[in-house]
């Protein structure tokens, strides 16, 4: 934490910076904190893509479902990241709520290609299995996200299974 603060102190506009210090803080359960460190990176560049799609899902995950769909919106405006069409995950919430949006994402075709991703919306639905599957998927794709799995509040629900504990010796972070 140190050192992110660091950079931000030597770089304040980069706002690639002030969204990794915004993981952070999400990722050690300062969700308020990353709220702002996220709306600060957006003032820098209101449209960039890394800030837009954690903020979203630092919405989707604390509950605020209509910041969810409003950041993912203007997601959606400059990325090709925004995978499923707001649109449609509005519909899915209206007729389905949280899970027919999740069950949405993992349908899109886009997901095959993001293991991590997968592995979170299987663990916020509950599927516990699928998840590691999709963990174990991302270990063998060496995926560029999968480090940040450690600390993800929304993978929680993994962490009492003994197969997490073999995942983290897997990667050579515990013994």
């Amino acid at each position: 934490m140190e050192a992110i603060r660091r950079a931000a102190t030597l770089d304040p506009l980069s706002p690639n910076i002030q969204t990794i210090l915004g993981l952070k803080y999400w990722f050690t359960g300062r969700e308020d904190e990353a709220l702002a460190q996220f709306d600060k990176a957006l003032e820098l560049d209101p449209s960039f893509p890394l800030t837009l799609m954690h903020k979203s899902w630092l919405c989707w995950t604390t509950g605020d479902v209509e910041s969810f769909f409003e950041t993912y919106e203007r997601l959606e405006k400059v990325s090709a990241r925004a995978e499923v069409p707001a649109a449609d995950l509005r519909h899915a919430y209206a007729t389905g709520g949280r899970e027919a949006v999740l069950r949405l994402l993992l349908d899109s075709p886009s997901a095959k290609l993001r293991p991590v991703d997968r592995a979170r919306w299987h663990t916020s639905l509950g599927d516990l299995d699928a998840a590691f599957l999709d963990l174990d998927q991302a270990m063998e794709e060496r995926a560029v996200w999968l480090p940040f799995v450690v600390n993800r509040p929304d993978l929680k629900p993994l962490h009492d299974d003994p197969r997490w504990r073999s995942m983290l010796v897997r990667m050579n972070l515990l013994p």
